[in-house]
C-alpha cells in the first residue's frame, strides 16, 4: 500500500480530456455483462446554474430502490462500471455522475467548491427519484463523494434520501492534521505558482483487475492535482467532520483496516458525530478504495443487507399511504 502511487510536484501539465464517444473512455461500461437484465442509459443532468453533468444509469425492469453513486477525488462515474451489476441484479436502480471537476466535465481539474458540489448531489438525488417514482433512495459515496454526501445533508440538500452509505469517508477531525494540512496547502498555493502535483498509480495489487486496469491506464482518472483543488478537499474533510451531527439520515460507514488515505481515528470519531442511526463496519485488510477491492463482494453485500434493513419499513410506510390514498 505504501508504494501504491507516486507523487511529482513541480511542472506543468496539460490535461488533455477524451471526446465524449471515445470508445476508449468508456472503458468496462462498454462491454456491460448481458446476462444482467437492465437497460443503461448516459445523458446530462442540467443544474440550476445551467451546468451538465454526464451521468449513466442502470435500470432494472421493476426497481425496488434507487442508489445514487459518488465517486472519490480524481475518479469519475465510470469508477463503478463494475459494481453496477451486482446492484442492478438486486434490483436496485443505480446512478453515478461526474463531479463538478472531474471525468468529462468541462472545469476538469478545477475545485467548484463544496457548497456547490454539495448542491449538485441534491439535484442528483432528485432526478433520480423523478426517474425512478415511488420507491426510496440512497446515496453511497466514497472516499470524496462520502465527504459531499455529509456535507450536502447538513446543508440540508437531501431530502427524501432514505440512507447515506459512507465508504472510507475523506474527514479530518485531528486539530494537528488540520494544521499540517493546512500549512502544507497554504505552501503549495504560495511556492509552487502555478505548478500542479502529479498522482501516478504504480500498483493495485489489493483492487480488482478491472479497477486496477481502469486506474492506471484509463485516460478519465485525473492525474493533475492544483494546490487549490487540494485545499478544497482538506477543508471539505474539516467541514464534514464538523457537518456530521448535523445528519439525522441513518448512516453506514464502512472501512478497511488498511485504509491509507484517511486516519482510521477520524473515521472512527467521524461516526461518533452522527446523532441518529449510524453502523460502522470494518473489513479487516481493506485498503482505501473498498469498492474496488479483490474483496469488494463483501463490501457490496453489506450495502445491500443494509439497504434492505431500512428499505423494509420505508416499503411498509408507502404502501401504507397508498393504500390510504
Amino acid at each position: 500500500m505504501a508504494g501504491a502511487y507516486k507523487y511529482d510536484w513541480g511542472a506543468r501539465f496539460v490535461d488533455r480530456v477524451p471526446p465524449p464517444l471515445d470508445p476508449v473512455a468508456l472503458g468496462t461500461f462498454a462491454a456491460r455483462d448481458a446476462s444482467v437484465d437492465a437497460r443503461v442509459f448516459r445523458g446530462g443532468i442540467v443544474t440550476d446554474d445551467d451546468y451538465t453533468l454526464p451521468y449513466r444509469l442502470w435500470m432494472p425492469p421493476s426497481p425496488r430502490a434507487a442508489v445514487l453513486l459518488l465517486h472519490g477525488a480524481c475518479d469519475y462515474a465510470g469508477a463503478f462500471d463494475g459494481i453496477f451489476p451486482f446492484f442492478a441484479n438486486h434490483q436496485y436502480a443505480v446512478m453515478a455522475y461526474d463531479h463538478r471537476g472531474f471525468g468529462q466535465t468541462s472545469v476538469r481539474g478545477k475545485w467548484a467548491g463544496s457548497r456547490r458540489m454539495a448542491s449538485d448531489i441534491g439535484e442528483a438525488s432528485d432526478f433520480l427519484a423523478r426517474r425512478v417514482p415511488n420507491v426510496p433512495v440512497f446515496v453511497v459515496g466514497e472516499s470524496m463523494g462520502a465527504a459531499l454526501a455529509i456535507h450536502a445533508a447538513a446543508q440540508g440538500q437531501l431530502f427524501g434520501v432514505s440512507g447515506l452509505v459512507l465508504v472510507a469517508p475523506g474527514a479530518l477531525g485531528s486539530s494537528i492534521r488540520r494544521i499540517a494540512y493546512a500549512l502544507l496547502t497554504r505552501a503549495l498555493q504560495t511556492l509552487g505558482g502555478s505548478a500542479d502535483v502529479f498522482v501516478e498509480r504504480v500498483a493495485a495489487g489489493d483492487l480488482s483487475s478491472d479497477a486496477a486496469i481502469r486506474l492506471i491506464a484509463d485516460p478519465l482518472v485525473l492525474r493533475r492535482i492544483t494546490p487549490a483543488l487540494l485545499g478544497g478537499l482538506v477543508r471539505l474533510g474539516q467541514r464534514a467532520f464538523d457537518g456530521a451531527e448535523k445528519v439525522a439520515i441513518p448512516t453506514l460507514t464502512l472501512i478497511g483496516t488498511r485504509e491509507d488515505v484517511s486516519a482510521l481515528a477520524c473515521i472512527r470519531g467521524l461516526h461518533q458525530r452522527f446523532p441518529g442511526d449510524a453502523t460502522l463496519q470494518e473489513f479487516e485488510g481493506g485498503p482505501h478504495m473498498l469498492l474496488h477491492w479483490k474483496e469488494r463482494d463483501a463490501v457490496l453485500r453489506s450495502i445491500v443487507d443494509w439497504i434492505e434493513k431500512i428499505n423494509a419499513p420505508v416499503q411498509q410506510e408507502q404502501r401504507e399511504a397508498i393504500a390510504a390514498a
